[in-house]
């Protein structure tokens, strides 16, 4: 109870959506994920547990979005070399479809190259991952 009522409160007070203004379905969005408590990237409701101090410290790094705009800017932010955790370039993907396409390599082989999985790589060949190039 005391966790919805510091969600509701802090919600109230930090809203609406930076982005439309709505205040339905508020959430809060790390401006940087990468500054993100690694903790909240599998519980992400655990922040409204932790002790004042830790809690307000994390929420200097938020911003408020309502879910359609949370989900927008998550998406944009999640593709390509742009994601957090990127093994790949532009330029290594454009390679890869190269190797495969016109040289024949193997995609086992490839990935091997690229420190990746061969399913990231048949992923890559066929536009699934990296579609925006």
């Amino acid at each position: 109870m005391y966790r919805k009522k510091r969600k509701d409160k802090w919600f109230k007070d930090h809203g609406p959506c930076v982005q439309c203004g709505s205040w339905e379905n508020l959430e809060i969005d790390h401006v940087k994920p990468g500054a993100k408590d690694p903790i909240l990237t599998v519980h992400s409701d655990r922040i409204w547990q932790w002790g004042e101090r830790r809690r307000e410290a994390e929420l200097t790094k938020c911003q408020v979005l309502c879910y359609s705009c949370h989900k927008v800017k998550s998406g944009k932010e999640k593709s390509g070399a742009a994601h957090h955790s990127a093994k790949l370039t532009e330029i290594d993907v454009l390679a890869i479809r190269y190797r495969c396409k016109h040289m024949g390599h193997s995609q086992v082989h490839i990935a091997r190259d690229y420190g990746v999985s061969r399913t990231t790589i048949n992923r890559i060949v066929n536009r699934i991952l990296w579609k925006h190039i």
